[in-house]
């Protein structure tokens, strides 16, 4: 492995936001600040309680206190039980939401970076301190989700008819 360069500038403070931890994007989150904290960068993930890659050697602080839910897993369940499992993904959504922006104000880094914005309130991750830079990475140009049955689609028809093809 090579050395990083030699810098004359102080190094970035950079706090990674990736909400679900899991799957391909906790990969990418997990290499990219590795890969920025080698550079001599100070880097922090915040991602979810169950990070998939939590175990270990990394160079970057882990943040892993979001409780979100695996967004792989589709809710499956009828009737009544199905709308409170999702009212309860809602609420730790929402509450993730609010402690990402929390966090961000508290350490009030040079750079915050958002993995991907999946809801509209996500959105409000833009909120950050003057002091902040935002960096969003558009990983999926196309939306794309989960049907009842589990099976994958990309787009629905209220997307189809606002983003045309």
């Amino acid at each position: 492995m090579t050395e990083p360069p030699r810098r004359s500038d102080p190094p970035l403070r950079v706090l990674y936001i990736e909400l679900f931890g899991s799957a391909g994007m906790a990969h990418y989150a997990h290499c990219l600040c590795e890969a920025l904290a080698r550079r001599g960068h100070n880097v922090a993930l915040l991602t979810a309680t169950d990070f998939e890659m939590a175990g270990g050697i990394r160079v970057y602080r882990l943040l892993n206190r979001l409780p979100m839910w695996d967004l792989t897993t589709p809710s499956t369940r009828r009737g009544l039980s199905r709308w409170a499992q999702q009212l309860g993904r809602v609420v730790r959504y929402l509450c993730s939401l609010a402690l990402a922006l929390a966090t961000v104000w508290r350490q009030r880094p040079d750079i915050v970076h958002v993995a991907e914005m999946l809801f509209l309130p996500d959105a409000a991750l833009s909120l950050c301190p003057p002091c902040s830079r935002l960096v969003h990475t558009c990983h999926n140009v196309e939306r794309f989700s989960y049907t009842r049955s589990g099976s994958l689609t990309y787009s629905s028809r209220l997307w189809r008819h606002v983003v045309p093809p």
